[in-house]
């Protein structure tokens, strides 16, 4: 399940290797009513970095599900799904932490993300000199959670100027370097 994907974001260092070079990753929820949402998910590596990959075989682990769109500078993996929360939220691990969607009644949906353990397999048990690598391969690429479809009542996030989402964006160094602390959720509650 696409946001259930949020839980493989705790273990980034394996995706790095994976890739073997430097990512972007956004993930939107976009609540669509107190019930049903559109979750998409983009993961976004420069061309050269795109090419390298197909050249060695591993462009399936970069997209294995989704759409992949390429630009001049940049390739990106799209997954789009949509439907109630329980399809988009749910992973079959349920030892994964997940994002949470709840309707709190007067038309208010909370949307929280399990921001405290994204940091967790960010290279901590790696040695210095891996984890300096790995912050040099991410170096100004970021990790950005977003929650959007109507007018923002209360989040932890940044509130965008025109109060209808709300964000957090955080650089992958920081997360390397154990140099950002996180709530342990990151949410926002979107009025319908």
């Amino acid at each position: 399940m696409l946001i259930g994907n949020l839980a493989r974001l705790a273990g980034i260092g394996a995706l790095a290797g994976t890739l073997a070079a430097c990512v972007d990753v956004e993930m939107v929820i976009d609540v669509l009513d107190q019930d049903h949402g559109r979750g998409t998910m983009t993961m976004t590596v420069d061309k050269s970095t795109y090419d390298m990959m197909t050249a060695q075989g591993d462009d399936n682990d970069f997209c294995s599900e989704g759409e992949i769109i390429e630009a001049e500078a940049t390739v990106q993996c799209v997954q789009v799904e949509e439907g109630s929360f329980s399809e988009l939220l749910f992973s079959e691990d349920s030892d994964e932490p997940q994002p949470t969607v709840t309707s709190e009644g007067g038309g208010r949906v909370r949307v929280s993300f399990p921001t405290s353990t994204i940091t967790e397999g960010m290279g901590a048990d790696n040695d210095p000199q891996t984890q300096a690598m790995m912050a040099a391969m991410f170096e100004g690429n970021t990790l950005t959670l977003t929650v959007t479809g109507g007018p923002i009542v209360d989040t932890n996030m940044d509130l965008a100027p025109d109060g209808q989402s709300a964000s957090l964006t955080v650089l992958f160094t920081d997360l390397f370097n154990g140099a950002v602390e996180l709530p342990e959720f990151s949410y926002a509650v979107v009025q319908k």
